[in-house]
């Protein structure tokens, strides 16, 4: 994703003041950890992303059914126990370190989403908020990890328009 940023930064046609990134899923983490290393990125929009702490997300994956247990025992062999090295952990989270946000962010989120908790959005907003950052959420009733439904027609125009259109838009999937 930074390669392809750094790559459309030499194209001479792009305005440099109009660079903004959205980022869907996994991409939307990839988006927050952009924003926290470029600051030439102006706004973000993220959908369905995981915005739990790092500590929080690991101890889910520490569940004897989780199918990334394995990626837990991963990390752990590499970094060590969570509760024991915890700043460790932190140091590689764009949401922990998102207190260092300096631009727009605008987060969309579906109720029905089977993948990720609503309430790591809605934690996380209010972090951000606390923490005096621009920050929107928009929340979907119903609809899933994907926007398949009739929110993704809202959503669709409430980033476009949160974009100030016309701009480029730099996608994270």
């Amino acid at each position: 994703a930074l390669n392809a940023l750094y790559s459309i930064k030499k194209m001479p046609q792009m305005n440099l003041e109009k660079i903004y990134i959205w980022g869907h899923s996994m991409g939307g983490r990839i988006t927050l950890a952009m924003l926290l290393i470029d600051k030439s990125i102006k706004a973000a929009v993220i959908w369905a992303a995981s915005l739990a702490p790092i500590l929080v997300q690991i101890k889910r994956w520490n569940t004897p059914k989780n199918p990334r247990k394995k990626q837990y025992l991963e990390v752990v062999k590499e970094l060590g126990d969570p509760d024991k090295n915890s700043l460790r952990y932190q140091a590689f989270s764009a949401v922990d370190l998102a207190q260092n946000l300096q631009v727009p962010l605008q987060i969309h989120h579906c109720e029905g989403d089977e993948r990720l908790p609503v309430q790591d959005a809605k934690d996380f907003y209010k972090n951000m908020r606390k923490k005096g950052k621009n920050v929107q959420l928009c929340l979907y009733q119903g609809g899933d990890h994907n926007f398949s439904g009739k929110e993704l027609g809202l959503a669709m125009k409430k980033s476009i328009a949160f974009f100030h259109y016309p701009c480029f838009f730099f996608f994270c999937f």
